[in-house]
């Protein structure tokens, strides 16, 4: 069960899909009527993962179940029911899905992309085999579109929201916070709780000191050696591998929490917004609890006021010109606007963590693995438009404080910081579009010889 289990955790979704845009409505200075109407919108889902952890979670009495269960069957679940499933089954993605879904594919997976080695959490469209999820997401998957071929296997459990009130009373607390630290502390109360079921136990490791060669020589020759690191002439640690595990961090709580947090988000993707505005939505940019969209439609704020239920309004002024009533403040699972009433004037976006946007009165710029200050003072909103449109690689130089056996250096490091290529999705010949991997279009051409060539980790180190 337990790795069975394990084979069903995936973390948050990260992609870029779309890689430019520019907005054009009646809140910016530089509106023009002659052209389409367009908006530029970053939404965010308050406290993601404690919405997940409020619901129905597995508690107790896990057995192997019948895997007679149909599709009807399936869509007939409660989400709160007392008794929950996770299921082992084969999914098909059908082609007329395809073109509808690619931004934004259903079911993502942990595999290599083409031409990589390292797994990376993709949404595809190809078939699913063997694929571990929980019922709540199998259910919204076929609701969707997606084809059930077959069960394989099916573990049963008692379910509760047993994380609710827990859930609930820090997030009163966050309510009625009065600065950031204790905003930031009742959230950080809710995620640890899930961190803590997430926690890989295979990953300790024992570690002994010694001060003599008798010590060390009998410490390497045990048969659960891994390796040793020296220090000095009189002192080394051994590092052992453990010989018995004892599994008992919860990671079926953990792996229905990352699936559960799946659910509102491509419920709100697909059973929202692509329902509303259908072909007039693009997907730009999503990272685990956020979406970024380009939205052709007259007025999106007044489409809020519509449909305030999804949406928490409490970041924007009082008297904001959007006439937007402020409401669910911080209320989980709900999408706020991260850019509190700002108008996003312009998109750049290269690979999952790395994307720039303009507002009306600021710049914002994303880059992991690169320091802020070195982001702040090095790289620039065009930076990220010339690597897009011209093709261009950036490197920065940064100086950084390095321990290596506690020894303290300061090195100056070289590394690539800006690239044109993503590998989680093919880029069409525009440079702009992308397809998610087993699009139909890209089944028969031998797209992905040359597109993958360069590796954004590579460094140049100078000490």
């Amino acid at each position: 069960m337990l790795l069975f289990i394990e084979n069903g955790v995936r973390g948050g979704i990260s992609q870029c899909c779309n890689r430019y845009a520019i907005a054009n409505n009646k809140y910016m200075s530089n509106f023009n009527p002659d052209d389409e109407i367009k908006y530029l919108m970053y939404l965010d889902a308050n406290n993601l993962y404690g919405y997940a952890m409020s619901k129905y979670l597995p508690l107790k009495d896990f057995v192997w179940s019948d895997n007679n269960l149909t599709t009807q069957d399936i869509l007939n679940l409660s989400d709160e029911s007392d008794v929950g499933y996770i299921l082992e089954v084969d999914l098909d993605y059908p082609p007329d899905l395809h073109d509808k879904h690619s931004d934004f594919p259903l079911a993502p997976e942990n595999k290599p992309p083409p031409n990589c080695k390292e797994p990376r959490l993709l949404t595809t469209l190809e078939p699913k085999t063997k694929y571990v999820l929980h019922y709540s997401n199998l259910k919204l998957y076929l609701k969707l579109g997606l084809i059930l071929k077959k069960i394989h296997r099916v573990l049963k459990f008692f379910q509760s929201p047993w994380l609710k009130n827990y859930i609930d009373y820090n997030t009163k607390l966050r309510t009625k916070a009065v600065n950031d630290f204790q905003k930031d502390f009742y959230k950080l109360m809710n995620n640890s709780i899930f961190g803590k079921t997430m926690e890989n136990v295979r990953r300790r490791v024992d570690i002994r000191l010694c001060s003599t060669e008798e010590q060390a020589r009998k410490l390497i020759a045990k048969s659960n050696f891994n390796r040793r690191t020296i220090f000095s002439e009189n002192l080394m640690a051994v590092h052992l591998k453990k010989t018995n595990i004892k599994f008992f961090k919860p990671i079926h709580v953990g792996m229905t929490i990352l699936d559960l947090s799946k659910v509102l988000m491509y419920s709100f993707h697909y059973e929202y917004m692509k329902h509303r505005y259908d072909s007039k939505i693009k997907l730009m940019y999503t990272d685990t609890d956020s979406f970024i969209y380009e939205i052709k439609t007259d007025d999106f704020y007044s489409d809020m006021k519509d449909d305030l239920n999804f949406y928490d309004t409490s970041d924007y002024d009082k008297n904001n010109v959007y006439n937007l009533p402020l409401v669910n403040k911080k209320v989980i699972g709900k999408m706020k606007d991260e850019n509190k009433g700002n108008i996003m004037t312009e998109y750049v976006g290269l690979k999952s963590k790395m994307y720039a946007y303009k507002t009306n009165n600021k710049i914002e710029k994303r880059l992991k693995g690169i320091k802020k200050q070195t982001l702040k003072n090095k790289i620039t909103f065009e930076d990220y438009k010339d690597c897009l449109l011209n093709q261009k690689l950036k490197y920065v130089d940064m100086n950084l404080i390095r321990s290596k056996f506690h020894s303290i250096q300061s090195i100056k490091q070289n590394k690539l910081a800006l690239s044109y290529k993503d590998d989680k999705r093919f880029v069409n010949g525009d440079g702009i579009t992308t397809l998610a991997h087993g699009h139909w279009s890209l089944m028969h051409l031998d797209l992905f010889n040359e597109q993958y060539d360069i590796k954004s980790d590579d460094l140049i180190n100078t000490q």
